[in-house]
């Protein structure tokens, strides 16, 4: 294990070659740069950033206060599949209901995404995150879905790169910011045909009927539990392609 000391004589030796290197970035007008280099760098000096912040820590929450706080986790869940019927049943392409209904489907899938698999030092201390509940979750839950990343059919817009949305690999949760939860740039360079939400709510219902499965009884409302019966059976519908 290397030692302190032996840490800090190292981040002086390399002192130099970073402060020339942020000379340089500052020179280096940011659009001229290849963008995979751009990512690359980024990438490695957040990946830097994130060793020298420890795991943020949680608050240990007792069993009343998990209870209290698993009455909106159930109302996630209910809200996430509930939408996810009424959209199968109802929905018509460009209608304003279909639209609401739709992108509210997307941030309580993201919210639950965030739930099932965040690690702790991306999420506020706030949030609530399965492993509050459970300890060793992270060896518990399913893996999160590669499918994840093909719930959504893309296009180019006219002017940008054609490419398929598939050989993207792009992340459900990091679309849904991008096109639901913020308003980016990405929008104007592609747009979503279509959500295939009968997918993303099947591939949600594993994990969350794994937590249910093993969350303590006393650590969860009788309003978490009934969100869970409820759509026990109502799941067992054909998920379109």
């Amino acid at each position: 294990m290397t030692s302190q000391p032996d840490l800090k004589l190292e981040v002086d030796r390399i002192r130099p070659e970073l402060e020339r290197l942020k000379g340089l970035l500052k020179q280096a007008h940011p659009k001229k740069l290849d963008r995979a280099f751009r990512i690359t760098l980024r990438n490695l000096l957040r990946e830097v950033a994130n060793l020298l912040d420890p795991e943020r820590d949680r608050e240990d929450r007792d069993d009343n206060a998990l209870g209290k706080a698993s009455w909106h986790l159930g109302y996630e869940i209910d809200m996430l599949f509930s939408l996810a019927a009424w959209l199968y049943k109802n929905a018509t392409p460009g209608e304003l209901t279909t639209k609401a209904c739709l992108e509210s489907f997307l941030v309580h899938a993201r919210i639950l995404d965030e739930f099932l698999y965040s690690p702790p030092k991306r999420v506020l201390a706030d949030t609530q995150l399965a492993r509050d509940y459970l300890t060793e979750w992270e060896k518990q839950r399913p893996d999160r879905p590669d499918d994840f990343k093909h719930a959504m059919r893309l296009r180019s817009l006219p002017g940008q790169a054609t490419f398929q949305g598939d050989e993207q690999g792009i992340d459900l949760k990091e679309y849904i910011n991008k096109e639901i939860v913020h308003l980016t740039y990405t929008r104007s360079e592609r747009e979503v045909q279509s959500w295939l939400f009968m997918r993303i709510a099947h591939l949600m219902w594993e994990p969350i009927k794994n937590f249910s499965e093993v969350v303590a009884r006393e650590e969860v409302c009788d309003h978490f539990r009934q969100s869970i019966a409820k759509h026990t059976q109502g799941l067992h519908v054909n998920c379109p392609e």
